[in-house]
């Protein structure tokens, strides 16, 4: 009896062991953006000529992996971060291995979400059917692992009408839907055991543009994006995963009439500060439009341009840790990490909030050099043990020598410049000739220093 449950004991303790190394930790950055599309810049256009009929899109939380939904499901390696030209593919699945369960077996799949960890994965169904399939992977975000699935949910009828896209929140329990009718609605469900959406429950149901083709939100739950046939609409609200829809000011992102063939899929960056479109050809062949959303730093300098940072909610940067914890309370630089980037005059911090998962990062001090040209494009993150309280630096995704993508912008020193008003050239005076035949060369043009006490 004893050996036996010595052998069950040790049986389960490896099993842990194992499971507990199939859970992904990495950590992310983010800015808290007000507007999203009050500054935004097209980084790229991808031709995908190997996939036919594209329907949605999707990145891990590194940007190092791209799953596209088409005639097959395609999952890809980036060599860097959200570049789809730097794609190579790892492997393809048709899409009959993502159909189990449902009410009916015409289908097709539409939808591609991760949740949480990447351990989560959600396929989206729809011709006769309007499901959602929950599977979950032996290896976070690797679709070549072992595939399981849970259940689905069928539920969108009642206000989606033909179900289009999908999102789940990053704790799970937070799900949100959009129809495809010419009167959409986006559904907003709570799913009482997180990440099992067959659990989920209706909370609130907006009346949204017509045909939504699909849904994603920023890191913050604050905004919504909604992609229908050529345009990306922006919904805000003040507070993350508002229950209230209605509390979501709609409003048109400025990015409309730009899109050459159907949209198809949309999706953010887990920082936030990119969106990747995916459209579809004439020749259903699939391009990918990446935007860079925002100012590309996360700090401003203050107005009085003297090297310290401007203090608001919106002049910030988050780091989330997913699959482990944050030691409690302030992280200091060099004992919980340092930023390798940082420019002299400015000391960080990192004030860990309640969930242990999320911390604020704040620069104290004033930059010794602040002028336009000592603006910072990425800062760079290496975190130690003794940041973590259930993990190791090492283990932990984009924790060593990381570019979050998030800089610091400093504003050049206002200078009063002079200036005459223009001259009538046909009115002067011969007042000095020199000969200059003694250059080498032969001259063609002259010209005055700023100060006209040198001629070149």
């Amino acid at each position: 009896m004893k050996k036996t449950s010595a052998k069950l004991f040790f049986t389960l303790l490896f099993s842990i062991i194992l499971y507990a190394d199939t859970i992904a930790q990495y950590l992310s950055y983010s800015a808290n953006l007000q507007d999203v599309f009050e500054e935004y810049e097209l980084e790229a256009i991808t031709l995908i000529s190997e996939i036919n009929t594209p329907r949605d899109i999707a990145f891990n939380a590194a940007g190092t992996k791209m799953y596209i939904v088409a005639d097959n499901v395609y999952q890809y390696s980036l060599a860097n971060p959200y570049d789809v030209n730097s794609r190579t593919l790892d492997a393809s699945f048709p899409t009959s291995n993502f159909t189990s369960g449902g009410p009916s077996s015409a289908i097709i799949p539409i939808s591609i979400v991760f949740g949480g960890d990447g351990t989560h994965l959600y396929i989206g169904r729809s011709i006769n059917d309007d499901a959602v399939s929950y599977y979950t992977l032996s290896r976070p975000y690797d679709l070549t692992s072992t595939v399981s699935f849970q259940g689905y949910y069928d539920g969108f009828a009642f206000n989606d009408g033909t179900m289009r896209a999908l999102y789940i929140s990053p704790s799970g329990r937070e799900m949100y839907a959009v129809g495809e009718h010419d009167f959409s609605f986006l559904t907003k469900y709570d799913l009482l055991t997180p990440y099992d959406i067959t659990s989920a429950t209706v909370v609130d149901s907006l009346v949204i543009f017509s045909r939504p083709h699909d849904i994603a939100l920023d890191p913050s739950g604050k905004n919504v994006l909604i992609m229908t046939d050529d345009e990306l609409f922006s919904l805000r609200s003040s507070d993350s995963y508002d229950d209230d829809l209605s509390n979501y000011n709609q409003t048109i992102s400025g990015v409309n009439g730009f899109l050459t063939g159907t949209s198809e899929g949309l999706t953010y960056s887990s920082n936030g500060r990119r969106v990747a479109v995916l459209m579809s050809n004439t020749d259903n062949t699939g391009i990918v439009y990446t935007y860079r959303i925002g100012n590309k730093n996360a700090f401003s300098e203050r107005s009085s341009n003297d090297g310290e940072i401007a203090a608001s909610v919106t002049n910030s940067m988050i780091v989330t840790l997913s699959g482990a914890s944050f030691t409690p309370g302030t992280l200091t630089s060099p004992a919980h990490f340092s930023i390798a980037n940082l420019p002299a005059g400015l000391t960080p911090r990192l004030v860990v909030q309640s969930d242990n998962v999320s911390a604020v990062l704040v620069l104290d001090g004033q930059a010794t050099s602040h002028e336009a040209v000592h603006s910072i494009d990425s800062l760079q993150f290496t975190f130690t043990n003794a940041a973590f309280a259930n993990a190791t630096a090492s283990a932990v995704e984009n924790a060593q020598s990381y570019r979050s993508g998030l800089g610091i912008s400093f504003n050049d020193q206002a200078r009063l410049s002079y200036s005459v008003d223009s001259l009538d050239v046909s009115a002067y005076s011969l007042t000095l000739t020199s000969d200059i035949s003694g250059v080498d060369g032969t001259p063609t043009d002259l010209a005055f220093s700023a100060d006209g006490m040198k001629l070149f």
